[in-house]
């Protein structure tokens, strides 16, 4: 099972054949404008990522392998399942059908899904009753417990039957960037000619 997903920017194949033949100053300048895209597109998919305890915000990170070659890299193992949603849920875009395919079935290893619904559902105080005077949640620490742990069964259950809604976040930075960086380039070789 992968651990996340990555994309590069394509479309550049004759930049890059021509890239060694260009004076020092412009490959400085055409590396520096394709690593701006890749922060922006990083950046964009940070403030567009859904958010509980932000570990997918903070999994998303740009690395430069070789020259002119930029990854954006989502390293969550449910990147892939917030990005497209999951089984009747799921919404694939043209294109990308290769990228979610890699993502299906089983993670494995990750626990028990109903620990971690759990938890969610008491940071975010769905089950149990609460006093309106005090706004305080009722009840003693198993009862609460127990509330808990029937909510995220219950929302489980759901999970399991219908999947999650798809909460689109990085493939959806791609097209305006390319769009900026496309005319970032044409402005860069106009001032060459």
């Amino acid at each position: 099972m992968p651990t996340g997903f990555s994309f590069q920017v394509q479309g550049l194949d004759r930049l890059i054949k021509v890239f060694d033949q260009l004076p020092k100053q412009v490959q400085k300048e055409l590396s520096a404008e394709l690593g701006f895209t890749a922060k922006e597109i990083r950046d964009g998919a940070k403030r567009d990522a859904p958010t509980d305890e932000s570990r997918l915000k903070g999994s998303i990170t740009v690395t430069e392998p070789k020259d002119l070659t930029f990854e954006v890299v989502a390293q969550t193992s449910y990147a892939g399942y917030l990005e497209f949603g999951t089984k009747t849920r799921a919404v694939i875009p043209a294109g990308l059908e290769s990228i979610a395919g890699q993502l299906k079935g089983p993670s494995g290893g990750q626990g028990n899904p109903i620990d971690a619904l759990q938890a969610w559902v008491k940071r975010k105080g769905i089950a149990g009753t609460f006093n309106v005077k005090s706004r305080r949640r009722t009840g003693n620490k198993a009862t609460k417990e127990q509330q808990d742990r029937q909510v995220a069964f219950l929302i489980w259950q759901k999970i399991r039957k219908y999947g999650i809604k798809p909460r689109p976040y990085f493939f959806k930075q791609m097209a305006p960037a390319e769009d900026r960086l496309r005319r970032r380039l044409a402005a860069i070789i106009k001032d060459l000619i």
